[in-house]
């Protein structure tokens, strides 16, 4: 008799590549500026334990010309993060990334190219996109290509990031998809509703993996780059009290340093005509601070569309 059987069944055939390989990244990230220049994050993930070593050459013209620096992480681990500081602002730097598993087992990636937000009164490029998540790959494969040959020194997102913040495939699609856009320009997101799933576990991870400084719980922060003031507010915490508290200090405080200019970020934003439609609550609890704080533009996502008015 044949026996047909009751439950899918599959034939897969395993293969195994030879050698330690780069499996996410290089990507930048926690961007900053402070005594000691500018500094950023070089972040990868590898798929064996391995050490690393960034080297960074400006490019430049400058007199002498400095030598190459080396960053190295001597403990071997999957994931790594190499904090780099003393910059030039304004200035254009070469890198690479060297990973060693020991044993004469080594991956490069690069060189890459970036360039860090320059000093006052240079302007100040940067880019503004979000919900890029699934099902439109495809359409976030052609901004990226975009963004990559615009080459800003830093690109905000305005949420939903991934489909499921808490999913490690979901991000693992992410950094196929931005490794041209993200090997280049530091990316600082704001959370959406979707980078907090699942049951708010995926924020914590989001806010890990691009390493932004917390102000408040994983959600809410600024920074300083080239003179402006730039503010991530979370509206998945928007009913928190202490974010509104903390809002209104960090824009007197912005003003009171004489920002040249102020852009918040956020992912519901206050107005909206498509289908999920403006957030009363920001209208009611945040435009207000906003506004009275001059703050030039609010970038905003959540409803898939593009528009932009004067409030």
């Amino acid at each position: 008799n044949t026996v047909v059987p009751t439950a899918p069944a599959a034939w897969v055939d395993l293969a195994a590549s030879r050698g330690v390989r780069i499996v996410r990244g290089p990507y930048l990230s926690a961007p900053v500026e402070g005594r000691k220049g500018a500094g950023l994050r070089v972040n990868w993930q590898t798929d064996l334990p391995a050490s690393g070593t960034v080297t960074l050459q400006r490019l430049d013209a400058v007199s002498p010309p400095e030598p190459p620096r080396r960053i190295s992480l001597g403990t071997r681990a999957t994931e790594q993060v190499a904090k780099i500081d003393g910059l030039a602002r304004g200035g254009a730097y070469r890198y690479t990334v060297e990973v060693d598993a020991g044993g004469g087992d080594q991956a490069t990636s690069g060189p890459w190219r970036l360039e860090t937000v320059p000093a006052p009164p240079h302007p100040l490029r940067f880019a503004v996109y979000g919900d890029m998540r699934y099902p439109g790959h495809v359409a976030h494969g052609a901004i990226v290509e975009a963004l990559a040959r615009e080459a800003p020194a830093v690109v905000f997102n305005t949420g939903d990031l991934t489909d499921v913040g808490s999913d490690e495939a979901n991000w693992q699609k992410y950094f196929e998809i931005t490794a041209p856009m993200g090997a280049i320009a530091a990316v600082v997101p704001a959370l959406g509703n979707h980078d907090a799933d699942h049951r708010g576990t995926g924020a914590a991870k989001t806010w890990k993996l691009f390493g932004v400084p917390a102000s408040g719980p994983p959600g809410w922060t600024s920074l300083d780059l080239g003179g402006v003031h730039f503010v991530i507010l979370s509206t998945n915490e928007m009913r928190d009290p202490a974010q509104r508290e903390w809002l209104a200090d960090d824009l007197a405080r912005a003003r009171r340093h004489h920002a040249r200019a102020i852009f918040a970020f956020c992912h519901e934003g206050p107005w909206a005509h498509g289908l999920h439609g403006g957030e009363s609550q920001m209208v009611r609890d945040y435009a207000p601070l906003l506004a009275a704080a001059h703050v030039d533009v609010l970038f905003s996502g959540h409803d898939h569309i593009y528009k932009r008015g004067i409030g």
